[in-house]
């Protein structure tokens, strides 16, 4: 019985009757297929199978309008139901092509060369397709043919070619794919893992990695991924999800610029309007505050090692004395250490203490510096990384900058822009093993085990070993 795809052979009956025939060697042999297709179009197969081989037969010496009398002949063999007909009618046309291309240059209409193709692929095994460079084409890929399975098909078939082939990346590309598809993020990034594996720097790796981590609310790894993939600007859920990152992150100035280089097509996505919307706002909110004169260095907090640190700043403060700069504890004896009241003297103690030195960062910035800490003492982060950002951004060779900016987006859990900052102002060193610290923990919680692992070893000698410390310390060392 052979496979039929359904409205062809209404189709193979309009294009036979309509078709011109190839020119024949012999206009008798022109006129049987001209009967032949009279025939088809009766819905009398079996005599139109008659004409059209007789024809065929006659058109040994052309093989151009052989290869074209033979598709008909298929075509009515097919209608006719006859499977092994069309096979060796199929064998014979393969011959021709593969020895004069006669099917290739044959005049056969667009459509009736479609029409038979389409039985072709429903009747002719995958193999014998495979072995006839011509017609190979018409084999579907495996990825095609995967795609049009349920989920539950889907993936035993991955399993057994995963299984076959452990070091195919499109295999694991469309696990990670259909496991996305499922909800399923750990197997989604696992199979992604694989891939970068094997192939560092795979887009679309990065993208299904990018996809699945945003899913879980790992907003600065995810942001990492999709701008690594550079699909946001082409892929609807690739744009939706970085901008949601960038948003979740309070990067407004990122995300405001991103929404700005999406095609028409995107932008107006209900999603992409509301997130962009609120990146505008939050921008303007802290420009706003940037533009605000610049308070009076009091330092009201100053006397402490940390300005409203974060977990891991206020577990490893004792060791900021360690570090070349003022210690704490000219800011102790507020009251005893005036017996001499001589002046040079006596202001240092007021103007020095803060956790970021400031006497490195030349004006006119220092005071702008000064701003960020009061501001991240305060808990307003956002603001205080707008200011610092600001500073760090126009003047990139200042490696305190950098480093103050890079500390105040740490303690903000802006890892991604942690750790361009401290990149940008070089590595911190051992003589400040706080910094060395958060850079550490950035560049776990960014992505980077292997080189916070690298960082953490540094800094660990010179820092108290607390509880948040002993934390870090054993998801990044694993110890």
């Amino acid at each position: 019985m052979i496979t039929t795809p359904r409205g062809l052979r209404a189709v193979c009956l309009f294009l036979i009757g309509a078709a011109g025939f190839a020119a024949a060697a012999d206009p008798f042999y022109e006129r049987l297929l001209r009967d032949g297709s009279s025939a088809y179009n009766r819905r009398d197969y079996q005599t139109a199978v008659r004409l059209f081989r007789v024809a065929c037969f006659g058109l040994l010496e052309e093989p151009e309008a052989l290869a074209d009398g033979l598709v008909r002949l298929g075509l009515s063999q097919a209608a006719a139901g006859d499977a092994d007909g069309f096979r060796d009618t199929f064998q014979r046309l393969v011959e021709v092509e593969d020895r004069f291309q006669g099917y290739t240059r044959a005049a056969t209409p667009k459509e009736m060369r479609e029409a038979y193709e389409k039985f072709v692929v429903s009747n002719v095994p995958g193999a014998t397709l495979v072995s006839s460079p011509s017609f190979a084409r018409l084999v579907p890929k495996p990825e095609e043919r995967l795609a049009r399975l349920s989920a539950r098909e889907l993936r035993s078939e991955l399993e057994k070619l995963l299984a076959a082939e452990p070091k195919e990346p499109k295999w694991h590309l469309m696990a990670s794919s259909a496991a996305l598809k499922e909800g399923d993020t750990d197997t989604a990034r696992e199979q992604a893992d694989a891939v970068l594996a094997l192939s560092p720097g795979n887009k679309e790796a990065l993208r299904l990695r990018g996809l699945a981590l945003a899913r879980d609310k790992k907003w600065a790894q995810a942001s990492a991924d999709l701008k690594a993939s550079g699909a946001a600007t082409t892929d609807p859920q690739a744009a939706e999800s970085l901008l949601r990152c960038l948003v979740q992150l309070e990067l407004w100035q990122d995300a405001t610029a991103l929404a700005a280089q999406f095609p028409p097509s995107i932008r107006k996505q209900s999603a992409i309007v509301e997130l962009a919307g609120r990146a505008d706002a939050e921008l303007a909110k802290a420009k706003a505050a940037a533009a605000k004169p610049t308070l009076a260095p009091t330092r009201r907090a100053t006397e402490k090692p940390s300005p409203k640190p974060t977990a891991a700043k206020t577990t490893a403060t004792p060791t900021r004395t360690a570090t070349p700069r003022p210690t704490t504890k000219p800011a102790t004896p507020t009251a005893t250490p005036r017996p001499t009241s001589t002046a040079p003297p006596a202001p240092a103690p007021k103007v020095s203490p803060t956790v970021v030195s400031l006497t490195s960062p030349p004006m006119p910035f220092g005071d702008e510096l000064a701003r960020a800490e009061e501001l991240a003492a305060q808990d307003r982060l956002a603001e205080a990384f707008a200011v610092a950002q600001g500073v760090a951004d126009a003047h990139p060779e200042s490696a305190e900058a950098q480093h103050a900016t890079a500390e105040i987006a740490y303690r903000g859990a802006r890892w991604a822009d942690s750790v361009a900052y401290f990149r940008r102002g070089g590595d911190p060193g051992v003589t400040q093993p706080l910094r060395l610290f958060y850079f550490a923990v950035a560049l776990y919680e960014y992505g980077d085990r292997p080189n916070a692992a690298a960082t953490l070893q540094r800094c660990l000698p010179r820092i108290k070993n607390t509880g948040y410390v002993e934390q870090y310390r054993r998801k990044i060392l694993g110890q």
